[in-house]
């Protein structure tokens, strides 16, 4: 509840801040133009506004988690904005950073910036990207990433061609027959990376898929066979002293009598 809250307040006061100043350039585009302008309010204003951009981006796709795909162009220009606050000077040759950063117990712009890094890191988003020579992030998705995100389509494509919605929470054996292959496909796939790790969108996703392959769909019944057959061993075996016992009891009981 913190959290939320925290999130969305800082949402609101950059989302107040970046409609203070007027402009008609994208983040990325600003970026660019502020190369050749040194006036440091130009690149407050722009800091405003990637990271209101980032921000309602951000959560825009929350559920489901698809940040560090969709999210991905406006975080750059966030970093880009960024970095010209701690390097360009200003037309007096006064460096902006100085002008703008730690100047107040508040310090916005450190703590937007850390909002986002921290955002963005928090879901390990640079793990689903190919990365530059400085190992930042591109906008093109590496190899695993794309592997399984194939793989998922091919699975959700299959749930969708096949799913009987006469079986709305049930075993839908159809499914489970036919797309079998493709959801242990992508699950053994998944399983293989483990170590390397993914971004939180393809964690999301597999989450999400096992959830509706187990739950909804009902395709673990299978191993839940197995499961029955140790419960019913086991109950078969712990009563058996107590059959032992009883049984002797009658026997001593009936040879007194006699």
């Amino acid at each position: 509840m913190d959290i939320t809250f925290l999130i969305i307040s800082f949402s609101s006061f950059i989302l107040h801040v970046s409609c203070s100043f007027p402009s008609n350039s994208t983040g990325s585009q600003t970026a660019m133009t502020l190369k050749d302008d040194t006036d440091c309010e130009e690149l407050l204003e722009s800091f405003a506004l990637v990271s209101a951009n980032y921000t309602f981006c951000a959560i825009r796709f929350a559920r489901p988690v698809r940040l560090c795909q969709f999210c991905v162009e406006k975080y750059q220009s966030v970093e880009s904005v960024h970095s010209d606050i701690l390097n360009l000077e200003d037309e007096k040759g006064e460096q902006c950073k100085a002008k703008l950063l730690n100047l107040d117990r508040l310090q916005v712009v450190d703590a937007g910036f850390n909002y986002v890094t921290g955002l963005w890191q928090r879901a390990t988003c640079n793990k689903c990207f190919e990365t530059d020579s400085e190992g930042n992030p591109t906008k093109v998705l590496n190899d695993k990433t794309k592997k399984i995100l194939q793989l998922s389509n091919y699975t959700q494509t299959c749930v969708e061609q096949h799913h009987n919605d006469s079986y709305p929470s049930l075993h839908d054996p159809e499914v489970c027959s036919t797309c079998k292959r493709y959801y242990i496909d992508l699950n053994s796939f998944y399983d293989s990376q483990k170590d390397e790790g993914f971004c939180m969108d393809i964690v999301d996703m597999m989450n999400t898929t096992r959830m509706q392959w187990s739950t909804v769909l009902g395709c673990c019944l299978d191993r839940k066979q197995p499961e029955w057959v140790f419960l019913v061993s086991t109950g078969v075996f712990t009563c058996l002293p107590l059959v032992f016992y009883l049984a002797a009891y009658m026997f001593v009981t009936s040879k007194e009598q006699t």
